[in-house]
């Protein structure tokens, strides 16, 4: 199991990920009553695969997330989704 930090971009146009350093994360939804959150946990699930949890930064741009999967693994994984984007 990871816990990596996600810097998240709130209310854009489209949904986007951006791997460096830190996790970067541009999302539909407005943070406002958790929707942006929401999104962010589901998202990423989906395109891992697996359980995502928000441990820290519920109000904050930049969010600390447990991933049930190694660093590599989720790197990995986004770096498929990429591909077909």
């Amino acid at each position: 199991m990871a816990e990596i930090y996600v810097k998240v971009k709130t209310g854009q146009e489209n949904f986007n990920l951006e791997t460096g350093t830190m996790l970067k994360v541009s999302l539909t939804q407005k943070a406002k009553n958790n929707r942006a959150n929401t999104e962010l946990v589901e998202r990423l699930s989906n395109i891992v695969n697996k359980r995502v949890g928000l441990i820290d930064g519920h109000k904050k741009p930049r969010k600390k997330i447990k991933v049930d999967l190694n660093k590599k693994q989720i790197n990995k994984r986004i770096k498929e989704w990429q591909k077909h984007q």
